[in-house]
Order: structure tokens, then sequence, then C-alpha cells
């Protein structure tokens, strides 16, 4: 059953758990140690490798034509000089989808901001390479209202059959931490329980 499930979610998360949290923490360049600096608006103009006015270009995506984010931050960071370190200690959210009005459900329906808010769909960057990834590349085209749906669907599907295998991974480790708890200190067991521990079988 949860095959199945997870088949006609499009296999979108191959690894759901990692996406729990509401966004992708994404360092692009080399961590740098934070600490109090100036605040670069983009990576310095001797770094650049392509000119920003002439040489933008269109966002990666799929044969769906979803972003492949992966592709989209490698491109990024081919424009710029590999040795630069990126300044982390400053970060901010970047969605994958904008620009944000193309994305109102009641111009395209199939609920198009949801979408465009899913946790996968957003990521945390630092800030000289979220500006500079909108100021080098063009967004993508809105994605079909079928695949919107379709997305929106195996992201609730994915998301559900994460928690339910959370709860099932935390009721199994209080499970264990409750029978070695009692085989330390059996005498925490009511008397009429006779030496078995009917709570935790139950």
């Amino acid at each position: 059953m949860a095959e199945m499930l997870y088949s006609n979610s499009d296999r979108v998360f191959e690894q759901v758990s990692e996406w729990d949290s509401r966004l992708q923490l994404v360092m692009p360049w080399e961590h740098e140690e934070r600490e109090e600096r100036p605040l670069l608006d983009f990576p310095p103009r001797d770094t650049w490798l392509i000119n920003p006015e002439t040489d933008k270009f269109d966002t990666p995506v799929d044969d769906r034509g979803f972003v492949d984010i992966d592709k989209l931050i490698a491109a990024v960071k081919a424009t710029v000089d590999p040795e630069y370190t990126c300044p982390t200690h400053t970060l901010n959210e970047h969605h994958v989808y904008w620009e944000e009005e193309w994305y109102h459900s009641r111009l395209i329906g199939a609920n198009a901001l949801r979408f465009r808010e899913l946790a996968v769909h957003k990521m945390l960057v630092p800030v000289p390479f979220h500006n500079w990834l909108h100021r080098i590349t063009i967004p993508a085209d809105v994605p079909d209202p079928e695949l919107i749906r379709s997305r929106n669907n195996s992201w609730t599907v994915a998301n559900a059959l994460f928690k339910a295998s959370r709860n099932i991974v935390q009721l199994e480790r209080l499970a264990r931490r409750r029978e070695a708890l009692i085989e330390r200190k059996p005498e925490i067991l009511p008397v009429r329980y006779a030496g078995v521990d009917v709570i935790g079988r139950e």
C-alpha cells in the first residue's frame, strides 16, 4: 500500500525525511565562519564570469517543466569565480518559482500559490547568492496546471507518509525505552501484572 501511494505521488521525493523542515538549507559556495562583516548585495564584481546584463539564462527545468534545483544551483555557481567564498552569516528565502504574481490561483487555478509555497520549492541561501541568482536567471514558465495539481497532491501524500513513518519510529523508541526500564526496575510494574508488562504489550 505504501509503495503504491509512493508511486502515485510521482516519486517526487526519494527521501521524504529530508524535507521535514519548512526550508531546505543550501550553502552554494564554500562555508565561511559566521562573524560580523559588511553585507554584500552581490558577489564582488571581479569574481563575475559573465555579464549579467547580456548573459542571462533560463532557469533549468526538467522534461515536465519543473525547476531542476540541483542544475540551477550549479549553473549559478558556475558564473562566479570558484575561488570566491560567499558570506553565509546572512540568509534569506528564495522561491524556486518566481515571479509571485504569476502564481495567483485566480489567474491559473490549480492552487498555484500553494504549489509555489511548498517546502521543496523554497530554500535558504546566502543573500549575495540570492541576489545574483535573480540578476542572472530568467524565471521558469509556470508549469502546466495539471502538473501543479499533481505535485500538490504528491506533496500531501509524501508528507502524510513521512509523518506516519515518523510516528511509528517514535513509538518504537518509546517501546524500547519502556522495555529497558522495566528490565532494570521490574518492581515498577503493578503486582497484579505478575511481572508481565501488560500495558506495553497493548
